[in-house]
């Protein structure tokens, strides 16, 4: 594989990988002015991974090359799905500093630097928005997400909304543990409104718009405009759940008529 061009919108976000695992492969690399020292480090760490016999030299390997070790340990993981995976690169998006990374998911900065660098290559061209959304996060931020596609609306939260945004979404801040038993039900309430709101957001993401549902969709759209947006985030679940109940007793109502 020779690396892309600079001005490829298609280079894969982890040509850097593809590009050691090629030259690893030559009796006699031809290096290229593209192959940077995270290309290096790559083959460097791609021979010393291929020589492990077993889990003493892996260990070996992890102590010697710690970064690249846990942004290839994650890269592959065998979790299905793989949510850290989709978590780091959903705050890559956000151009969150890769120090708060590494202390929210567990991994050294410097790893996480390097799973961007090798395996999801995107901080450069964060600036291009179309790109990012056509080509890293791909069509389903447009259509056809479903439940399972959770990944994707971390990306478009981390990427359209930010850091604080993403971790308010995943509830990874929280809010003040309560102190006291009086402070129990208050905090269950914050919570449970929080986590309303997103799974609201993520239900119109999976709502289709077709010939079939348009009507419906934009009467529901105009019923939650007439119903105003509530300051209180732990009374917004008493207009949207209205709405919902009104439109599907008129859609009874109407196929009662017809």
């Amino acid at each position: 594989m020779f690396p892309p061009s600079p001005h490829n919108p298609f280079a894969p976000l982890n040509w850097r990988w593809l590009r050691a695992a090629y030259l690893t492969e030559q009796a006699e690399p031809d290096w290229h002015q593209l192959d940077d020292a995270w290309v290096r480090r790559a083959i460097a760490f791609a021979a010393a991974l291929g020589q492990c016999r077993d889990e003493t030299d892996r260990e070996r390997l992890a102590g010697e090359m710690p970064d690249v070790y846990q942004a290839h340990a994650v890269f592959n993981s065998a979790d299905d799905p793989p949510l850290w995976r989709w978590l780091i690169e959903a705050r890559l998006l956000a151009n969150e500093p890769v120090e708060d990374i590494g202390r929210k998911c567990g991994l050294l900065p410097r790893a996480v630097e390097a799973f961007e660098r090798l395996f999801f290559s995107v901080r450069e061209r964060l600036h291009a928005e179309s790109w990012v959304l056509c080509q890293v996060i791909g069509p389903k931020a447009f259509f056809g997400m479903t439940e399972k596609d959770i990944g994707v609306l971390w990306k478009l939260v981390g990427y359209s909304l930010g850091p604080l945004a993403l971790d308010s979404l995943l509830h990874t801040p929280g809010f003040p543990r309560p102190e006291m038993p009086a402070e129990i039900d208050e905090a269950l309430a914050r919570a449970a409104a929080t986590l309303f709101r997103w799974k609201r957001l993520l239900a119109v993401h999976l709502l289709p718009a077709t010939p079939e549902t348009a009507l419906q969709v934009l009467q529901l759209s105009g019923r939650l405009q007439r119903n105003g947006r509530e300051t209180r985030p732990e009374l917004e679940a008493g207009p949207v759940a209205a709405s919902l109940k009104d439109l599907l007793n008129d859609q009874g109502e109407e196929r009662k008529a017809v």
